[in-house]
């Protein structure tokens, strides 16, 4: 029996957080029918007051809460800004974002990287859940099991499934408990179908991976698999696919990738924290996907959601830096005084039908932009003198381009979104005006580089502030991955700092090379930052045994488990640290052991 509990201003905090919630459960059926149809689109919005009783009276949009602040809205196309002059409570609105999964590639070879050091600790995750948001698991793979065969996964809330019981503050997906799992591995060794009582299969191996590097158990004494923390327990999503609606509105087109969207990832988030709360275990969540939308600040919605979340203790969440650095999805300039202009440069590929760029500037800076085709008359300079977020459409040649200037309510930076639709290939220039000049820098991403065609890039890159989001929220623990074997960076690694200075990556791991699990229980070894990522977790998940349950640190916080992290690595001889591709050093496992003195 282990001695870890929420303090009462934990519980406290959770009870007041769901008595916001309760009040849209009854709606439940009815946003789900507007969230789940492809032709209704999905916002992110931050209110103020009774948002609850303001919908009272919508009948075109429907809403569900995430949180004090926080909301869910789906409504039909075109109906935004009417729904904005009903609804003067929303403060913020931001659409549902293209995500990705984080990038590895299977190795083909039998030498593999032993991250834990060859160290024997008497950690090894018991009493901590392991929270994944991915593309689901291989239930049936017995490194999830316990050595009498029962399963170690308390739960799967599969978002694709919408014919069975949903978990009872989200309106839809199937959840399975537990016993239903239990329940299904007992049927396939009866000869039965265990996909008759858990549906649930993973869409590919991705999040079955992920999971085998944090938890997966040996199966016997002469089994060389190594995982951090093989008796954790797991609680799984499986996130949907991004709507066609959300494709559309962003400008995504390209073919044959799998998309999710910021809205599925927010409610991942929100099912996890609530069965964090309901179990009182503490929970570290591992969220193996990423985005370029943003500012790459920590200001995004989803990165203070997950900041908001954790503050609770118990309740951490880690994420990888993506591999965007040799991308060309990001660059940068500097402007010496008001009245210059710099000019950026997009290439676009043929099959490109749209392009999406986003530019930030620092306040008070203030600038405007023009856009010049690769054929034909641009736009000249478009002031930013018209209403806060409202959009402009212009057309170019047979190309359209929406442009939006934005402030941020945050921080008071100033943001640009440019989308053109129906692209000409060629090269793009966008020309930026120095307005009111302070500070002079701007940063311009594209979406992140598996969403984009290959001659789709910026000609200039900055390799620099190119960890992907959710990476940069504050409470995020951030690792990077070197190579296992030369014990150097990795070029194409995402680097940080983030936009506003703070040390993006925390940490950094051996990311290539490393045995897991793939499906029907097949070994594989993969390399990438998202195997660098899982390492992390399982090693804060030790961390969170160590303090938290087994009483060594009751006060611990992201903050406390971040130091344990960065006192734990080791520096290269002639780098200094921390530094933007390996943050504050390389983690040793064998030095966390050490330092939380348990070997």
């Amino acid at each position: 029996m282990y001695n870890y509990s929420a303090s009462y201003g934990d519980r406290y905090e959770h009870k007041k957080a769901q008595s916001n919630l309760n009040g849209f459960r009854q709606s439940n059926e009815r946003f789900k029918q507007f969230y789940l149809n492809p032709d209704y689109e999905t916002y992110i919005i931050e209110y103020t007051g009774d948002i609850l009783k303001a919908f009272e009276s919508i009948s075109y949009a429907a809403i569900t809460v995430t949180g004090p602040v926080f909301a869910l809205v789906a409504l039909p196309k075109g109906e935004l800004n009417t729904l904005l002059q009903d609804i003067p409570q929303i403060i913020y609105v931001e659409g549902s974002f293209p995500f990705s999964l984080s990038p590895y590639k299977v190795v083909n070879t039998n030498d593999y990287y032993n991250f834990m050091d060859g160290t024997n600790s008497a950690l090894n995750g018991e009493g901590i859940v392991v929270g994944i948001i991915d593309t689901g698991i291989d239930y049936l793979n017995p490194r999830f099991m316990t050595r009498d065969g029962n399963t170690r996964i308390i739960s799967i809330w599969d978002q694709t499934l919408q014919q069975g019981t949903s978990p009872k503050s989200i309106a839809y997906g199937t959840e399975f408990s537990k016993e239903d799992i239990d329940l299904a591995i007992k049927a396939k060794n009866t000869g039965k179908n265990p996909y008759d009582i858990v549906a649930h299969r993973p869409e590919n191996e991705h999040g079955t991976a992920m999971a085998g590097i944090i938890g997966g158990r040996r199966l016997s004494d002469k089994d060389f698999f190594t995982s951090a923390a093989p008796n954790c327990e797991f609680a799984v999503v499986k996130l949907k696919k991004a709507k066609e609606s959300t494709l559309e509105q962003t400008g995504v087109d390209k073919e044959g990738v799998d998309v999710y969207e910021s809205a599925d990832i927010r409610m991942a988030l929100l099912y996890l924290s609530e069965l964090q709360a309901k179990t009182n275990k503490p929970m570290v969540i591992y969220t193996p996907f990423g985005s370029n939308v943003g500012g790459h600040d920590g200001g995004g919605p989803i990165e203070r959601y997950v900041d908001s979340l954790t503050q609770r203790r118990g309740l951490e969440a880690v994420e990888n830096t993506g591999e965007e650095a040799l991308a060309n999805t990001h660059t940068s300039g500097m402007f010496s005084s008001t009245g210059e202009e710099r000019i950026i440069e997009v290439s676009v590929d043929p099959r490109q039908k749209n392009l999406y760029v986003s530019i930030w500037m620092r306040r008070p800076d203030r600038v405007s932009m023009g856009i010049n085709p690769p054929i034909g008359n641009g736009t000249g300079r478009i002031p930013s003198i018209f209403k806060e977020g409202e959009e402009v459409r212009i057309q170019i040649g047979e190309s359209i381009a929406t442009i939006k200037y934005y402030v941020s309510f945050i921080n008071g930076d100033q943001y640009v979104g440019i989308l053109i639709r129906n692209a000409y290939s060629g090269i793009w220039k966008i020309t930026v005006y120095g307005d009111y000049i302070v500070n002079g820098r701007f940063d311009a991403w594209l979406f992140q580089r598996d969403l984009l065609y290959e001659d789709t890039r910026f000609l200039i890159n900055d390799p620099f502030i190119t960890l992907r989001l959710p990476s940069t929220a504050t409470s995020m623990l951030t690792a990077s991955y070197f190579d296992s074997e030369t014990k150097t960076p990795v070029p194409i690694a995402g680097r940080g700092f983030t936009r506003d200075g703070r040390i993006k990556p925390d940490v950094c791991v051996g990311g290539t090379n490393i045995l897991t699990t793939g499906l029907n229980g097949a070994d594989i070894v993969i390399s990438g930052a998202g195997a660098a990522g899982a390492i992390i977790c399982g090693a804060v998940a030790l961390i969170m045994q160590w303090g938290l349950v087994l009483g060594n640190d009751k006060n611990l916080f992201t903050s406390k488990i971040r130091t344990y992290l960065i006192t734990s690595v080791t520096e290269m001889e002639g780098i200094t640290y921390p530094n933007p591709q390996s943050g504050y050093g390389m983690l040793s496992f064998k030095k966390l052991f050490e330092t939380l003195d348990v070997l």
